[in-house]
């Protein structure tokens, strides 16, 4: 081979391989370049998310996570949009008898002074004997209801009209027989509400029952604190009240409810004693329709008893039993589809 020829080809060689490391090093340099970029886009991203900028909308098959939101007392709470909120007392029920926009409150040693002065604080006996009217209702009630409109007291002793065929059953609760259960039972069966009224040491010995009276929708009444032997009008009207105030704040506080409604115990009355609870915001209740069967110890003919309140049956008639005496729950389904046999609609006491 020649000189020339020789040089010839070194020369093309060292092109060839010059060319070749020309292209590795311009890739290397894209590679490099590529990469700085990338990092300095992703550092870029984060800080725009870190500064508040929006990311890109994801999404997903999966349940979204519960939002948090801030709660009424300030803490913060794992909510969803299904979400429900229970407030205090929505576990219990509403009955159509009870007012919330009453209010139960003291009055001050000068009205009480004024009530003494200027009502009549005899006590009496409340009754349902005696004459009865051209509805067959009794007289003596009549005249008790003439008496409380005339010393502008609101009581309630009819569930309607003389008019209206309505009845309305209550009970007086404050010792307890082993026979409410089998009554409420029995309510429940027939789909009625009642008014109970209760006393301290009725709702603190049994206090499961005045829950499920609670529960069931019936109306819970105050029949006094202490429920003395003849009567709150035994007590000076300073301490009714107290003793009636007392047992509101119990019930409220016992068991989240307020009633709205009084009933004197042992049927002791005077009006004194009514414009007194009538003025602390009570509705006075008593009833139409009753029989001595508070002694658990009596014993007394449920067919006798039966044919009795049948016959006393009326517009608008309250009965009163006494959750004492087994006779009691005996009665009570035969009372019931008779009125209802009769046209009567049993009703709550309002």
């Amino acid at each position: 081979m020649s000189t020339n020829n020789k040089n010839g080809h070194d020369l093309t060689t060292i092109l060839a391989v010059s060319f070749a490391a020309a292209i590795v090093i311009t890739l290397l340099l894209y590679g490099v370049i590529a990469f700085v970029s990338f990092g300095f886009q992703s550092m870029h991203g984060d800080k725009g998310q870190e500064s508040g900028q929006a990311a890109a909308p994801q999404t997903s098959d999966e349940t979204p996570a519960a939002e948090i939101l801030p709660a009424e007392d300030g803490t913060e709470e794992e909510t969803t949009e299904e979400k429900v909120t229970i407030r205090e007392g929505d576990a219990l029920p509403e009955t159509a008898a009870r007012d919330e926009s009453i209010e139960i409150a003291l009055l001050s040693g000068e009205d009480l002074g004024r009530i003494a002065a200027e009502v009549n604080g005899s006590a009496q006996t409340f009754s349902t004997d005696g004459e009865r009217d051209s509805v067959n209702r009794p007289a003596a009630v009549n005249e008790f209801l003439t008496t409380m409109r005339e010393d502008g007291v609101y009581a309630v002793c009819y569930a309607s009209d003389k008019d209206t065929k309505k009845v309305a059953f209550t009970f007086r609760a404050s010792q307890e027989g082993n026979h409410t259960g089998e009554v409420l039972d029995i309510l429940d069966n027939y789909r009625i509400k009642s008014t109970f009224y209760i006393t301290h040491y009725y709702a603190a010995n049994n206090a499961d029952l005045v829950r499920r009276m609670i529960t069931d929708g019936h109306e819970i009444g105050n029949q006094s604190y202490t429920c003395p032997s003849g009567g709150v009008t035994t007590l000076s009207l300073d301490d009714q009240m107290r003793d009636a105030f007392n047992m509101q704040n119990y019930v409220q506080q016992a068991f989240g409810y307020k009633m709205t409604k009084y009933n004197f115990c042992d049927d002791q009355w005077s009006e004194a004693s009514a414009v007194l609870m009538s003025q602390m915001g009570y509705e006075i209740a008593f009833h139409s329709v009753a029989y001595d069967d508070a002694d658990p110890e009596r014993e007394i003919d449920a067919e006798a008893t039966l044919s009795m309140l049948k016959d006393a049956l009326h517009p608008g008639a309250v009965y009163c039993f006494h959750m004492t005496n087994p006779v009691t729950a005996q009665i009570l389904p035969g009372l019931i589809e008779y009125c209802q046999s009769e046209g009567y609609k049993i009703t709550q006491l309002n």
